[in-house]
């Protein structure tokens, strides 16, 4: 699963070191800080109730790794960009294991409230810049700024994204209130 969203988004930092990925009692996954001091320290929660269910850990892996991909360290504050990202490497990866098995079901109807919000956000800079377009700009911002994606500022997008109105930018660039 690592190889998975790496491909769409680009290496973890290699300073990142996930502790594992773990079935907890909570009813939503999750990102877990195993240090206040080291960011790059980290481990996946997954609702114990969905442990039987490939398409859920699908979801939730894909999901979480996104966030593990350069860790914002804690408290964590993530941006619409992340968890737009995040919702997007769950719906298309889903999508490529799951479709064959649920060929009418839209694996859209997942997402709910601002998370359904924070992909959209993500639609619509695919609608500007093309599938590989969105996917190759955040692949190159990452490189380019080392930065966790908390810190990737409304500039940053705009020097890659510039098909993109600003608007959507700043937008993406806000803190996600979920």
């Amino acid at each position: 699963m690592k190889s998975l969203v790496a491909e769409l988004f680009g290496d973890f930092d290699p300073r990142v070191r996930i502790e594992g990925a773990y079935f907890g009692e909570r009813r939503y996954p999750h990102t877990v800080y195993q240090s206040t001091n080291n960011r790059f320290l980290v481990a996946i929660c997954i609702p114990k109730h969905q442990a039987d269910d490939p398409l859920a850990r699908l979801i939730h892996l894909s999901h979480e790794l996104v966030h593990c991909l350069s860790p914002n360290g804690f408290p964590p504050k993530a941006t619409v960009l992340e968890e737009g990202l995040a919702e997007h490497s769950k719906i298309y990866l889903s999508r490529k294991f799951f479709q064959d098995q649920c060929p009418d079901f839209d694996f859209c109807d997942m997402l709910v409230g601002d998370y359904r919000a924070a992909f959209n956000k993500i639609e619509e800079l695919i609608n500007y810049e093309g599938l590989e377009g969105m996917r190759n700009g955040i692949r190159s911002i990452r490189a380019s700024t080392e930065l966790p994606f908390c810190r990737i500022a409304e500039d940053d997008l705009a020097r890659e994204f510039v098909q993109t109105p600003r608007t959507l930018l700043t937008q993406l660039s806000q803190p996600f209130i979920g």
